[in-house]
């Protein structure tokens, strides 16, 4: 049995859910009697296929998760309205239906685990090195009614329950007087995990998140207020501040969408950020993305190196497990997910619609050989992106780098992100397939020799630092169970 990060988070919100009165009289009996459960649960009953360490690393995150949930209940960040709008989604998320089942028998593999949604591209802010590109310049979206549709198919053709959405800046979107509040209202049996800077909150804007109870908005810093208005404009920090006080006021969840660079990359795993964004501002949880070397003005320069990277993984590896602090870093957390997950991979993927209705594996590869408006005008639907020989291919090199090996051969989940830490295999795919590129700067960045030097020596150098981490933490790993005081 292979536990997913789907089906830990599955256990981590019924055994919440089952304590919640318990949590409310005796918060630390219950939640040591949930951690218990949660090692047998993950550890003990489990017979996974994966290197130990990483199944120890699911654990810790898990007992994040619960401590996390339980300290929002607590503090009245997550209002009892809300606990109710997501009970019913909760379990349509997380328990197996027929939908997944029948698609599971059809095509050999389990669908992927959610979709990500860029309804426009259009932004109020113009931060420096937008993976988008995005300004209040760009006119590109999606046409509501399509968004619709495809939202439908995921959850009927795949049983999926869950939608990202992204940008641009998602509350900028509107289509015939439609807004992506309404669009959330109008699957009332789904979440949206939306990103967000955060600047148009307003206290209307929360109060009808909350009404609805189904969106949780990840808002978008990049540090204190030094850093965050460096890269997004002055007097942005300001605004993200009563963005926060807004949703904690009516108790709607809400986390961190942080980018690490090299100039911050110390203060994003630091105590003081935590205590400050968490502790005094409400934060639920924190996702952590490494610069990309793409969009507006890219350049290498900023990605954390190898031996950063290295920095952060020990940081964050103290901040869950010692702190319970939930957070997730995107490239140093690849043992939660099992690898990357781009190109649909089954079980735990996804892939990314964009503002123009182009298909990508991955928010962060910008690279296409489908538009959803010409597959919808074909007669086709989302299953026809799985079968691709683009995504096919990527999920081939997926396969042969981790789920097709045995633990011990297993390659390094700490270095799996396809278009950095594998660039030259990626631009192999994209050009064996004829990819178009999403832009320009996606053009220069596939053509550019230095561009490729520069990343096939990130690759290499990353390898030498991390595989040592991988073999010693994870492959040789042994699971004992720590009781927390």
């Amino acid at each position: 049995m292979k536990l997913s990060i789907k089906e830990i988070e599955r256990e981590v919100l019924l055994i919440l859910l089952a304590n919640l009165v318990k949590i409310k009289i005796i918060r630390q009996i219950g939640i040591k009697v949930a951690e218990k459960k949660l090692w047998k649960k993950i550890i003990e009953d489990t017979k996974y296929n994966y290197p130990a360490g990483v199944q120890e690393d699911k654990y810790y995150f898990a007992v994040a998760y619960l401590n996390a949930l339980a300290r929002g209940i607590k503090k009245g960040l997550i209002s009892e309205k809300v606990l109710t709008n997501l009970a019913p989604v909760i379990d349509k998320i997380y328990a197996n239906n027929d939908k997944e089942i029948a698609f599971e028998e059809s095509h050999g593999f389990k669908a992927p685990q959610f979709l990500t949604i860029s309804p426009t591209k259009a932004c109020n802010l113009k931060c420096k090195g937008c993976y988008a590109s995005s300004s209040d310049f760009t006119r590109n979206k999606l046409d509501y009614g399509l968004i619709i549709k495809i939202i439908t198919e995921q959850r009927e053709l795949w049983g999926r329950h869950f939608t990202v959405i992204s940008g641009g800046e998602p509350f900028v979107y509107r289509d015939n007087g439609k807004d992506i509040i309404d669009l959330a209202a109008e699957f009332p049996d789904h979440l949206f995990l939306v990103y967000t800077n955060g600047t148009l909150i307003s206290k209307k804007v929360a109060a009808r998140l909350a009404d609805i109870g189904n969106i949780t908005p990840a808002i978008s810093v990049e540090g204190f207020e030094r850093e965050t208005d460096e890269r997004r404009g002055e007097g942005t920090f300001k605004k993200i501040l009563a963005a926060m006080e807004n949703l904690r006021e009516v108790g709607v969840p809400f986390g961190l969408s942080v980018t690490a660079t090299r100039n911050n990359y110390k203060t994003v795993v630091s105590d003081e950020f935590y205590e400050y964004f968490m502790d005094q501002q409400g934060a639920i949880y924190a996702w952590i993305f490494h610069y990309m070397p793409i969009g507006r003005s890219f350049t290498v320069d900023l990605m954390p190196t190898p031996e950063e990277r290295l920095y952060m993984w020990m940081r964050e590896r103290e901040l869950v497990r010692e702190q319970k602090r939930l957070l997730a870093d995107f490239w140093n957390g690849g043992p939660l997910s099992n690898g990357c997950i781009c190109s649909g991979r089954p079980r735990t993927g996804y892939f990314h619609i964009d503002w123009n209705g182009n298909i990508m594996p991955c928010v962060f590869i910008p690279y296409y050989t489908h538009n959803i408006k010409n597959i919808y005008q074909s007669g086709d639907n989302l299953n026809s992106i799985l079968s691709c020989p683009f995504y096919d291919d990527l999920r081939k090199w997926h396969h042969s780098y981790i789920d097709g090996r045995p633990p011990e051969k297993m390659g390094n989940m700490l270095a799996e992100c396809a278009i950095r830490d594998h660039n030259p295999m990626l631009k192999r795919i994209v050009q064996k397939n004829g990819a178009h590129s999403e832009d320009e700067a996606a053009t220069q960045a596939i053509s550019d020799p230095e561009y490729a030097k520069r990343m096939r020596q990130y690759g290499r150098r990353l390898k030498q630092i991390m595989d040592p981490i991988w073999e010693t933490y994870y492959q040789k790993r042994k699971l004992v169970y720590k009781e927390y005081n």
